[in-house]
């Protein structure tokens, strides 16, 4: 399944949030004795770096794997009965993972200590979480980013009738019968002397499925 944005959504730092940025590193800076000329160089790095949402993939609903295209018609009668038995128990785990791609126009290295996520489908926020790994972004090149997923419907779509919260299982593997907006905000974080620095807010990334 491909879901590569046909036009780059670049995630670019507006003027207020770079004064704000820079002057929380500039405090943070003077407090913790670093080098200022290299702070503000992985300050400025990271800065220019455009963000990209490129698909969803590995969909798994109820533990069952939803191919490319698949629909609710396709699944055999294990996968029926693995579906119904999780239905009945009100519990429908939805498993996914979202790759991003991190591009850096720079003839320097950037990087990125760590990042939170939000997720939300359809406006409901699916999950929260954090991806607390480094994250690497060559000069004038890109890396890919995936983000797992993990999240129960039911308690995401509360109210919501049963159907309703299946088809948005298949609508990620690609079934083509509804619209559903997703949309990631993050927020990467960035080593400054001994601190992980916040980007202010959260970076937004949408993609219609």
């Amino acid at each position: 399944m491909r879901l590569i944005v046909s036009e780059p959504i670049k995630a670019v730092l507006v003027n207020k949030r770079k004064l704000t940025f820079l002057g929380f590193v500039l405090l943070t800076v003077y407090f913790t004795s670093c080098g200022i000329s290299d702070q503000l160089q992985k300050v400025r790095q990271f800065g220019q770096c455009n963000f990209e949402f490129q698909k969803v993939s590995e969909v798994h609903l109820a533990g069952i794997p939803l191919k490319e295209g698949m629909k609710r018609s396709d699944l055999n009668a294990g996968q029926v009965m693995q579906l119904a038995t999780s239905l009945f128990a009100a519990k429908l785990p939805l498993d996914f993972d979202i790759w991003l791609k991190a591009s850096n126009p720079n003839s320097k290295n950037a990087s990125l200590n760590r990042m939170d996520y939000e997720v939300y489908l359809d406006g409901n926020k699916l999950i929260t979480g954090s991806l607390d790994e480094p994250i690497y972004i060559p000069a004038n090149d890109s890396t890919k980013i995936k983000i797992p997923i993990g999240a129960d419907l039911f308690q995401v779509l509360s109210g919501k009738s049963s159907d309703a919260v299946v088809n948005l299982g298949f609508i990620l593997s690609g079934k083509e019968s509804r619209e559903t907006k997703v949309e990631i905000r993050i927020k990467p974080y960035i080593k400054v002397g001994m601190h992980d620095l916040a980007y202010p807010g959260f970076l937004s990334l949408k993609q219609r499925l």
